[in-house]
């Protein structure tokens, strides 16, 4: 069985070198990462000919320019409209300015959210109407793919760790229920404060968290064996 490595669990960091490392394997070793800070439109570039992009027989040579957008919302996907303006009002002035100054030829743009075969194109024809630079999107399912073909990207950066089932130690939840009897609070105050609870209905608040059945199906429903463990 492959494995699904879940990807909105890594930090924006992690997910920027792995965007680097497939591109050592798919550009070349020459793919040069930047420090993290404003990055101009760039995360990372490579410039020569590719390995074997967009395939061994015919890849593409020139400058390339690297970017790497991470979510942690577990179902995201490229065709939320916060991507979707992002990309429109944050992104696309900056690969102008690269256009503009000769220092791309092709623009890759790497996103752990869900990507149909409808949003790619959708995307890729805004993206070179606006720049006029040929580019490709790579959604979730293609980086799994890859760390599938590459395991030692996946041993890199430690990602079997984001498999590991959830861990508690008791001695935190010792100090958790320490803190909660030294805490100074008056009846007064706490019976206000149960006066005043109010549930929000559950549609509401899955929709301020951007949640919904997709993430209760494959993500919630897993987490239900660890209950008993921390009850």
């Amino acid at each position: 069985m492959k494995l699904k490595y879940p990807l909105h669990n890594m930090h924006d960091e992690d997910s920027e070198k792995l965007t680097a490392l497939i591109c050592e394997k798919i550009l070349g070793t020459g793919t040069i990462i930047f420090s993290k800070g404003k990055d101009g439109g760039k995360d990372a570039k490579f410039t020569g000919r590719a390995n074997n992009f967009p395939s061994e027989t015919s890849p593409w040579e020139g400058k390339f320019i690297i970017q790497a957008k991470h979510t942690e919302k577990p179902v995201a996907r490229c065709s939320d409209s916060d991507f979707k303006l992002e990309l429109k009002k944050k992104e696309l002035p900056k690969l102008k300015k690269l256009k503009r100054e000769g220092k791309v030829d092709y623009y890759l743009l790497f996103t752990n959210r869900k990507l149909s075969g409808v949003q790619d194109g959708k995307i890729e024809d805004i993206i070179d109407e606006a720049v006029g630079v040929e580019n490709c999107v790579f959604g979730e399912d293609r980086i799994q793919l890859w760390l599938q073909t590459y395991p030692e990207i996946v041993k890199t950066l430690g990602l079997n760790k984001l498999l590991m089932p959830f861990e508690f130690y008791e001695q935190d939840l010792q100090e958790i229920v320490v803190d909660f009897s030294e805490a100074k609070i008056s009846k007064e105050k706490l019976r206000a404060m149960q006066n005043d609870f109010t549930m929000i209905p559950i549609e509401k608040k899955n929709k301020l968290n951007s949640l919904g059945k997709e993430y209760f199906d494959n993500d919630l429903k897993k987490s239900y064996s660890e209950f008993e463990k921390i009850k």
